[in-house]
């Protein structure tokens, strides 16, 4: 049987092959896995970095066709948020400011790219949403609010998948870094001490970065699928839908859309939110399913929706808590006070308070807000 040697401070020993095996995997448990975790925390700061970066940066992939029935044709970008009638009215020079989503700041966007994804042909997407983009004589009928709803809810399908598949891809960077990093290490290490060849697959260790990444990732991707899931049994029949739309004789310099959760007992309920400034009005929906209608109806009974200051309260709580498909015109973001400005991207990005029946205790937004220099 091979024997091994082992010098150090208490002189020298004699191993047999179990012997080493064990001294050898304690030894990089004990002493070298920080090494191996240090180099790949490095390289997976890069990987995140990169592909957050590409998430925020570029249009989503026209993945298929357009999702109406026999229809062939390629769906163009639309804007979730219409460009000409909302972003335009809150633009300064053509751009607004939205949260970055890997840094507390906030990044100009050009309201081309603002709330983009690819969801219908140029055909259907007009058909289908004629009163979202009218300029002029816009009425808030329920037309309006049900295309309102199934443009959202598209956007969101969309950004879902886009996040499912983003989500995987991570976890398949991540892990195949991890995988090359120790396997490169370990045959150095054994090279070293004239042991055979150990392999990624003998090396295993629960307290390592990967193994406690993981988990998090698979959990955030299965609660992706269960919204995906949920959007597509409950938003699609709009028998189960319920609409809260409201109607104010006034402006703001903001405007959100998208999908926000809300805490309940035994399970967490989804509204499809939008808060958007037309010209002189601005007008705030609710679409969320017949099965959490009393308990969203309980939630917003809190709010005096008769009184502004009331029903400003309650849109900073679902800019804050809601969606970040969210815009901010760059002059009034700018002339808000430092401590608010931070506040609001600090409880922006606080995951571990992202339903909206969480209070906020700070307000950011004013009525008779207008935007006399922005570029149309």
């Amino acid at each position: 049987m091979k024997k091994y040697t082992l010098f150090n401070n208490d002189g020298q020993k004699e191993m047999d092959e179990e012997e080493y095996t064990q001294w050898f995997f304690s030894t990089i448990h004990e002493h070298i896995f920080k090494k191996i975790e240090k180099g790949f925390n490095q390289k997976r700061d890069g990987i995140e970095k990169e592909l957050i970066g590409k998430f925020s940066s570029t249009r989503q992939k026209k993945q298929c066709n357009c999702p109406c029935k026999d229809c062939n044709e390629k769906p163009i970008y639309s804007h979730s948020i219409s460009k000409k009638s909302v972003l335009a009215n809150i633009a300064c020079n053509g751009s607004v400011y939205m949260p970055s989503i890997d840094k507390d700041i906030m990044t100009p966007i050009n309201i081309s790219n603002a709330s983009i994804f690819p969801g219908f042909c140029k055909q259907h997407d007009n058909d289908l949403f004629p009163k979202l983009d009218n300029v002029n004589n816009v009425d808030f009928d329920n037309d309006f609010f049900s295309q309102l709803g199934a443009r959202t809810l598209a956007y969101e399908i969309s950004h879902i998948k886009r996040t499912i598949r983003s989500l995987e891809m991570l976890l398949k960077k991540l892990s195949s870094e991890y995988e090359t990093s120790t396997s490169s290490f370990l045959q150095k290490f054994s090279n070293g001490f004239y042991r055979k060849e150990v392999s990624y697959t003998e090396f295993y260790c629960s307290e390592s970065r990967i193994n406690k990444i993981k988990p998090t990732i698979l959990e955030r991707i299965e609660n992706e699928k269960g919204g995906l899931l949920f959007l597509n049994q409950e938003f699609l029949n709009s028998d189960n839908v319920f609409v809260q739309g409201i109607v104010f004789e006034k402006m703001i310099p903001i405007a959100f859309s998208g999908l926000c959760s809300f805490q309940l007992e035994d399970h967490v309920a989804y509204i499809l939110i939008n808060c958007l400034p037309y010209k002189t009005q601005t007008i705030v929906s609710l679409h969320f399913s017949q099965r959490d209608a009393h308990s969203i109806q309980s939630f917003l009974s809190t709010f005096n929706l008769a009184d502004e200051n009331s029903s400003l309260r309650l849109i900073e709580t679902l800019a804050v808590r809601g969606t970040r498909n969210i815009f901010f015109n760059i002059d009034y973001w700018n002339s808000l006070e430092e401590h608010i400005r931070n506040m609001f991207l600090c409880e922006f990005n606080n995951i571990e308070k992202s339903s909206i029946n969480e209070a906020i205790d700070f307000s950011f937004l004013t009525w008779n807000w207008n935007n006399k220099e922005s570029t149309k």
